[in-house]
């Protein structure tokens, strides 16, 4: 029974390596073809806002007129790719802060070029390393 045990977090400890790279790699091809890149400040354990570093001039993001600096208001880095991931073809709207001031950025989002088969895509956002996200107020 032990080594079934032993057998099952093993198991579980590769999968969520598995998925951790996976998120990685669809991240990175996400920001290249988006034209955008992010750091997340120290901030209170519950308040994980992120900034925005880089913006290619010519991409998607700097057109819905997102800038350096800008602050994305949502719980956790992965409810933003969901959104783009959710909305290619069409538009997200991302809630941010720029100067302290709050602002919706409506985002065209392209058709992406990514790995894994939408459906994979959608559980890796939506699996076991994430919980619900939720706009901050």
């Amino acid at each position: 029974m032990a080594r079934l045990a032993w057998v099952a977090l093993i198991a579980g400890i590769v999968s969520i390596f598995l998925q951790a790279v996976a998120i990685i790699s669809v991240q990175s091809l996400a920001n290249e073809q988006l034209g955008f890149d992010y750091a997340t400040p120290q901030n209170s354990w519950h308040e994980e806002t992120f900034v925005i570093t880089r913006v290619a001039p010519d991409g998607p993001f700097a057109r819905a007129g997102i800038q350096v600096e800008d602050e994305v208001q949502l719980d956790d880095v992965s409810t933003l790719y969901a959104l783009l991931l959710e909305h290619q073809g069409g538009f997200a709207r991302i809630p941010m802060r720029r100067n302290g001031r709050p602002r919706v950025a409506r985002v065209a989002v392209p058709p992406l070029r990514l790995p894994f088969s939408p459906a994979l895509r959608k559980w890796l956002y939506r699996g076991p390393l994430h919980a619900a996200a939720s706009i901050h107020a």
